[in-house]
């Protein structure tokens, strides 16, 4: 690649938005330190939840009570909780990202992070 295609890529990527995924942890440095790399620039900072349903048992004991576990979370709509909490998390982030120089907005995805991703 010649440097005038490498200054083009450059020049192109500057445009593009950052993408910034935050999960609500407390200790958001990473945020802080894109934006020294990476403001001033547009930016979506994603968030996303997983369905009740979906969520696997880590202890081996619970096998047995997960499924009553997801009959009582349709039964109080755990998953509309999940979801507005993933999108304070996101708006949380928004903020973070704003004060650190980027011009931000937030989107919340549902689903495994990896593919929303």
């Amino acid at each position: 690649m010649d440097d005038e295609a490498v200054s083009q890529r450059s020049a192109d990527s500057r445009r593009a938005p950052a993408l910034l995924c935050f999960d609500g942890s407390d200790d958001a440095a990473a945020i802080a330190k894109a934006g020294e790399f990476l403001a001033p620039r547009s930016a979506v900072v994603l968030t996303v939840w997983e369905p009740v349903r979906v969520w696997e048992p880590w202890d081996p004991v619970t096998i047995v009570s997960a499924p009553l576990g997801r009959l009582v979370a349709n039964e109080l709509d755990l998953d509309q909780i999940v979801a507005d909490v993933a999108r304070d998390k996101a708006e949380h982030g928004t903020q973070l990202a704003r004060a650190s120089g980027f011009d931000a907005t937030s989107r919340v995805a549902c689903g495994k992070a990896w593919e929303a991703v």
